[in-house]
């Protein structure tokens, strides 16, 4: 099973971004960041990743969580797998009778995901084909401990985490968009696991 585990997002940020990004015709920028319902540009957006590593069961070293490898694209020429191969760390699981294949969380897939978080405000802004909106920040991998690499409770971690303070590397910086990035996010009830969670 190939997951991405691209929930534990600060969304409180997209909501200040859709309801007050302008995009005036203008091209002059001041020189520090401003979201939310602000009539002036400051943009891209910085959008920073933190990939929470840790070890898979059995295993002794510490990994990045598994990324998507069925998103094939327009005639398997886009996709994670497809443009990311070369540069996240693959391999090939040996089953009874059959094979699969993995790819691990990198910095390639997180430029796919600003590109297309770009492309998609781009529309919902009526906005030009060469406005940067959102540019890659930060890409950390962190090992902060098992608990967040196979995150038990998602929706109270995300709490946490959105109360994260700047003594630790990974919390959320104003003025950007935050993207936490687990293996596996557990819900309240055992037998559930949540595809994401936001805030």
């Amino acid at each position: 099973m190939s997951i991405c585990r691209l929930a534990l997002a600060a969304i409180a940020a997209f909501f200040e971004i859709s309801h007050g990004l302008h995009v005036p015709s203008s091209t002059t920028r001041s020189s520090n960041h401003s979201v939310g319902f602000s009539s002036t540009w400051d943009g891209p957006i910085p959008v920073d990743f933190y990939v929470f590593i840790g070890r898979e069961p059995n295993g002794t070293e510490l990994v990045a969580p598994l990324a998507s490898v069925n998103i094939g694209g327009v005639d398997e020429v886009e996709g994670f797998y497809t443009l990311c191969k070369d540069s996240c760390p693959t391999g090939i699981v040996q089953h009874v009778g059959y094979t699969t294949s993995y790819m691990r969380i990198c910095p390639c897939i997180a430029l796919l995901l600003v590109a297309d978080l770009m492309s998609d405000f781009r529309v919902l802004l009526e906005a030009s084909q060469d406005t940067l909106l959102f540019s890659l920040g930060q890409y950390l991998e962190i090992d902060a401990g098992q608990e967040l690499f196979d995150i038990q409770k998602g929706h109270g971690t995300l709490r946490d985490l959105m109360d994260t303070g700047p003594e630790k590397a990974y919390y959320r910086k104003p003025g950007h968009l935050t993207v936490w990035i687990a293996n596996d996010i557990g819900a309240e009830n055992p037998r559930l696991s949540l595809a994401g969670t936001t805030f």
